[in-house]
């Protein structure tokens, strides 16, 4: 009997012992991703959360780098660079989280597509620091950005395909090639060429000069179109327009000029947009730029200034039907002999009904549609998946039945005892 119940007894410490180093489990699983090639195809899994690189990483060409939903990948001051594909997709509910921890306004590389013809998929992230690059003539890159968060000034610089939708971006976005911007917030701007389709968004430059700079086509078979965004507080000019493009339906407003166009060869159309409450409205406008069916008013100093060229801008509303009133705010050879003759009459005799409103909401920060809140780094623990005593739900029922089993093991040994004590009363 004394045999069986010392035997008893040291399984029962050993469940407790074990039960004890339990409690002690790692509460967050991490993962050392050292510097390193990805040459085949590898998921970074919730469970193993976060990935904290202490090397730079490569993704190698036709290789698959899957992030699963509700990661989070420290990246540090290390690259991780996509010469194959890299899928980040994550969901509303398990967003995945990229840090760096360089300082706020020097925004790292720390996702790079610089060679080959890399892939890249984010959707439902939050890029904390974290910027992605892909500015090389030796990168096509193919990127696809999707209702993603860029904070601490982090920004998008891609040569490439790029497609950004329902996104936060701090930093700066420069965009060449084959680029669709939409439904997104930026707040530094965006400097964009090639053919490109920018729409539904609502655009700043809280470092000043201009809000978008649309740089040259390209081609002649590439296509620039900048439809129903709002713009608003660039120093130097909402729209800087290098080469033609169709700018229709937009709110330009609060900027130092509306509209400046840049090429005496502008053939861009210009129509249904609402230019109001700058210092100058359209500035030189060439004599190939169609500008129709717009409302300027209430620009502070001109609602126009002419170029070297003659214009014809007939059919807007000029904020007035009284001619003294829409002359007094056009700058043209009536004003300088130096520059071109404005012809505005016909015009409209009340507001393009097609126009946007005036009334528009500035993006701040926090941004109202992100739940985490951009002043404030992610947690580089990563989406927690504890409950209790930094447990997961399997090391919780681990520890119940550990406890089960223990409190048994108590009981028969006090019984054991009881009996043993009867037996040697008789």
């Amino acid at each position: 009997m004394r045999t069986f119940t010392c035997t008893i007894t040291t399984l029962a410490i050993l469940l407790s012992v074990l039960l004890i180093s339990s409690v002690h489990v790692n509460t967050v699983q991490a993962y050392d991703q050292k510097g390193d090639i990805i040459n085949s195809n590898t998921v970074w899994t919730k469970l193993n959360s976060p990935y904290t690189l202490t090397g730079s990483v490569g993704i190698a060409e036709g290789a698959t780098l899957t992030i699963d939903p509700g990661v989070t990948v420290n990246l540090g001051s290390y690259t991780l660079e996509v010469n194959g594909t890299l899928i980040a997709q994550g969901t509303s509910a398990e967003k995945i989280v990229f840090n760096s921890d360089l300082p706020n306004m020097q925004p790292a590389l720390n996702i790079n597509l610089p060679y080959d013809n890399p892939s890249c998929k984010i959707e439902n992230a939050v890029l904390y620091q974290t910027s992605i690059h892909a500015q090389s003539y030796y990168s096509n890159a193919s990127v696809t950005i999707n209702n993603c968060s860029f904070e601490g000034n982090a920004g998008i610089n891609i040569w490439g395909s790029t497609t950004v939708s329902n996104s936060y971006i701090t930093g700066g976005v420069s965009l060449r090639g084959s680029s669709v911007v939409s439904n997104s917030k930026m707040l530094n701007g965006i400097d964009i060429s090639g053919s490109y389709t920018l729409s539904d968004n609502t655009i700043t430059n809280s470092q000043g000069i201009w809000v978008v700079d649309a740089g040259e086509a390209g081609s002649s078979t590439q296509t620039a179109k900048i439809l129903n965004n709002i713009i608003y507080g660039g120093s130097t000019a909402g729209i800087n327009l290098a080469s033609s493009a169709t700018v229709q339906g937009n709110l330009i407003i609060d900027n130092q000029i509306g509209i400046s166009v840049r090429s005496e060869q502008d053939t861009s159309v210009l129509n249904h947009n609402t230019i109001i409450d700058n210092k100058i409205g359209l500035r030189t406008p060439a004599s190939g730029t169609k500008v129709n069916n717009n409302n300027f008013e209430k620009n502070t100093e001109n609602n126009l200034v002419a170029g070297n060229s003659a214009v014809d801008v007939t059919n807007n509303w000029w904020g007035s039907t009284d001619s003294s009133v829409i002359d007094n705010k056009i700058l043209d050879n009536t004003d300088d002999f130096n520059l071109g003759k404005v012809n505005y009459t016909p015009f409209l005799t009340m507001p393009d009904s097609q126009a946007p409103s005036s009334i528009y909401t500035p993006v701040t920060t926090p941004n109202p549609s992100n739940s985490q809140n951009p002043s404030v780094r992610p947690d580089q623990s990563g989406p927690q998946t504890v409950a209790f005593l930094g447990l997961d739900w399997m090391q919780i029922a681990a520890l119940v039945l550990l406890t089960v089993i223990a409190v048994l093991l108590v009981f028969v040994i006090v019984f054991l005892r009881k009996r043993s004590v009867t037996s040697q009363a008789f």
